[in-house]
């Protein structure tokens, strides 16, 4: 046995540790950065970043209502009767007569469909739901994926200015996050 093969193992155990505490510091950190989010309302729960505020409400008339969930970067107050930065929402329609998914994004002006350029439905999963995937323009940029559940479409849109943007990644994990509690 060479007289260095105790210190390399004690070398190796080290490092060892240290990696293990990483990985584990790591996830913690990562977990408290991303709290999770519970609408009764839309019955949904999604992991979204700290970064972002959350805030519900309704829009819409008499005839039609529908729900929306946004989130919004932290400490940011829209100005009244304007555009506010990009976000992420989430917007939940009634679907009462039961329009499919692909028809209902392709007729229905509320998914902004016919402002995209490629007009590309890509297949999707959203809380073990098929759905689909688009880009459309118009103030920003915007990723959409819409999905079917229980009588409802749930449109969830984030609007970037570069491809390059974090939101598009937060985006992705927030709506691969995403299960349905109803």
């Amino acid at each position: 046995m060479n007289s260095r093969t105790p210190l390399l193992i004690f070398g190796a155990v080290v490092v060892g540790f240290i990696v293990w505490a990483s990985f584990f510091y790591e996830q913690s950190k990562r977990a408290e950065q991303t709290p999770t989010y519970t609408s009764n309302e839309l019955g949904v729960t999604f992991d979204y970043p700290a970064s972002f505020d959350v805030s519900y409400y309704k829009e819409g008339n008499a005839e039609r209502q529908w729900q929306v969930v946004t989130l919004l970067p932290k400490g940011y107050t829209p100005p009244k009767d304007s555009e506010g930065p990009p976000s992420i929402a989430i917007t939940m329609f009634d679907n009462p007569e039961g329009t499919p998914l692909q028809q209902w994004i392709e007729g229905n002006s509320m998914s902004n469909f016919k402002l995209g350029t490629d007009q590309s439905l890509k297949p999707t999963t959203v809380g073990g739901e098929q759905g689909y995937r688009y880009l459309y323009g118009g103030l920003y940029e915007t990723d959409a994926v819409a999905v079917a559940h229980g009588g409802k479409i749930y449109l969830l849109t984030a609007g970037w200015q570069t491809p390059q943007d974090p939101i598009r990644a937060q985006f992705q994990d927030l709506y691969t996050s995403l299960k349905f509690t109803k």
